[in-house]
């Protein structure tokens, strides 16, 4: 029982995470070393295989803020984005 807590503590963490810098991020290095500090196997959960591994793949170097923003973006489907933002807005309001 307390994994399944963890586990959804910490999904909901990666989930604000990758909302805040895709909605206001201004820190490219902070969020690739944040990328690569995270557990592997709750962030596949989250995204998918295909989508982490594309994510912990990509070629930062050289890249804007807006060009990464907009690959999280493009590898993420619409209706998870949607989803996390949801999540986000309705913990912002009740931590308010």
């Amino acid at each position: 029982m307390s994994f399944k807590i963890e586990s959804n503590c910490k999904m909901q963490e990666l989930k604000e995470f990758l909302i805040n810098f895709i909605w206001d991020g201004d820190n490219l290095i902070e969020f690739e070393r944040w990328l690569y500090e995270q557990d592997s196997i709750a962030f596949e959960k989250l995204i998918g295989e295909i989508n982490y591994l594309e994510l912990i793949s990509f070629n930062y170097k050289n890249k804007t803020i807006e060009e990464v923003k907009k690959f999280i973006k493009t590898i993420l489907p619409e209706n998870l984005i949607v989803k996390f933002e949801n999540d986000f807005l309705k913990n912002r309001l009740l931590n308010e």
